[in-house]
């Protein structure tokens, strides 16, 4: 819960900076790209897909993934949605932060104070399954209520350009793009990310149309690597390369040379030990386990 309460309170910040649909936008999108994905890797019933988990006798980096930040954000918004909505939420949410700032507590610290503050709610508290949140693995049955209206221009994005053809492509402005956020053209690029290849034409064109070689937000850059790995497209090799050459987060690099390993496993291998001195203990330990087994 204490990486859920940090990814839902900056989503709350983003909210309010932007616009309650982009609080939305980013939430549906951890949903999807951060939180299944996880479930379906460690698989449905695996201790580590749970938001209390039990870590006797386990190394604690093993367990390290953003389902904890994405199902507890989850959970929050959804408790949001239950108990009043955002304003009433919020005020909750203060007064949590005042009554525990500088302690350290627990998942049961936290349901006792919800359910103490909201007890006049009783029959809304009484309809929520926390005991399936918290303690069941796998993606929780039920999902916040989530606004679709910033997701649309990436579906249709996306529907464009996989019937693109060798004529209509030239016919392809930049504006469409360049109008989405941030957070859209990396949802639009792991929408593409879906499908199990891309012509190499179409990624060409989408390349020097966007920039996205050159892209300096780390999210997108990696995703348009990404789907130039799963494409089996040579220029994908060398910026994946220099991706995870130039910064060491977890997340990132483990992925990439996850991908890339099983494309190219020589390259993947010389870059890690060309590197590997530069990243953390901890990311350089869990990369050498991943490539020794790929290997």
């Amino acid at each position: 819960m204490n990486e859920g309460f940090t990814v839902f309170l900056s989503r709350k910040i983003c909210g309010s900076l932007y616009s309650e649909p982009y609080r939305h936008f980013l939430s549906m999108t951890g949903w999807t790209n951060d939180l299944k994905p996880v479930v379906e890797e460690f698989g449905p019933e695996h201790e580590f897909t749970k938001l209390v988990q039990d870590h006797t006798n386990v190394d604690p980096c093993k367990a390290f993934s953003y389902l904890s930040g994405e199902k507890g954000s989850a959970f929050l918004f959804y408790l949001e949605q239950k108990l009043g909505g955002p304003e009433v939420f919020e005020k909750f949410l203060r007064s949590f932060v005042n009554n525990f700032k500088f302690k350290s507590i627990t998942t049961d610290d936290f349901l006792e104070y919800l359910k103490k503050y909201f007890h006049h709610q009783e029959e809304a508290l009484e309809l929520i399954d926390f005991d399936h949140w918290l303690h069941d693995p796998g993606v929780p049955r039920m999902r916040p209520v989530f606004d679709h209206s910033m997701a649309k221009a990436c579906a249709d994005m996306r529907e464009l350009w996989l019937h693109l053809d060798g004529e209509t492509i030239a016919m392809i402005s930049a504006e469409d793009y360049h109008s989405l956020a941030p957070q859209q053209k990396i949802e639009f690029l792991s929408l593409l990310l879906t499908e199990k290849s891309i012509p190499h034409f179409k990624l060409e064109t989408m390349s020097t149309l966007y920039g996205l070689r050159s892209a300096s937000n780390c999210e997108i850059f990696v995703n348009f690597v990404r789907l130039g790995i799963k494409s089996r497209w040579p220029p994908a090799i060398g910026l994946a390369v220099k991706l995870v050459s130039r910064q060491g987060r977890l997340n990132i690099n483990r992925t990439v040379y996850r991908e890339l390993a099983h494309w190219k496993p020589d390259i993947a291998i010389q870059t890690f030990q060309a590197s590997r001195q530069y990243l953390h203990p901890i990311v350089d330990k869990l990369i050498e386990d991943d490539l020794a087994l790929i290997g």
